[in-house]
């Protein structure tokens, strides 16, 4: 009996591990890219399309880059393209830079709260089904993966 929790500890420890690494390395991955589309965004001048009852104003944040025309939005694209070497990214033009490592997070999770499922003791009131609501709903599972790693 003590080896299995000896191995379930241990699984655990590493499930949990692995979440931690996947996850750095996605906020490290996103974190670069913002850079990379401020330092274009700083160096280069990209303007919103003016609308009905506002001009044009100068884009600064990353965040509002979908105000630019699609000419100019595709020239800050190969922009940022041309300096991602720079920033140690190497995802495709076309994707964000979270493309290569959101999967390995999502796997990890996934892997996590298949675990917790395994340990949660069995009760009456406990419906295994309602994992599924729990693995699906954002709210719930991020609940749920926060949960598991206290344990």
């Amino acid at each position: 009996m003590q080896t299995t929790t000896t191995y379930s500890v241990k699984t655990l420890r590493t499930l949990q591990n692995n979440y931690y690494v996947a996850k750095a390395a996605n906020e490290t991955v996103k974190s670069l890219e913002n850079e990379l589309k401020t330092r274009v965004l700083t160096e280069n001048e990209f303007y919103t399309e003016p609308g009905e009852s506002e001009p044009a104003t100068r884009i600064i944040n990353p965040r509002s880059d979908y105000r630019m025309s699609d000419a100019d939005f595709e020239r800050y694209l190969d922009l940022c393209h041309a300096l991602k070497p720079e920033f140690g990214l190497t995802h495709p033009k076309e994707n964000t830079a979270d493309c290569l490592t959101s999967k390995a997070l999502k796997d990890a999770e996934n892997k996590l709260l298949d675990f917790g499922v395994i340990i949660l003791p069995e009760t009456p009131e406990f419906d295994r089904t309602a994992m599924d609501k729990i693995r699906n709903h954002w709210k719930y599972r991020g609940e749920m993966i926060e949960l598991i790693c206290k344990l």
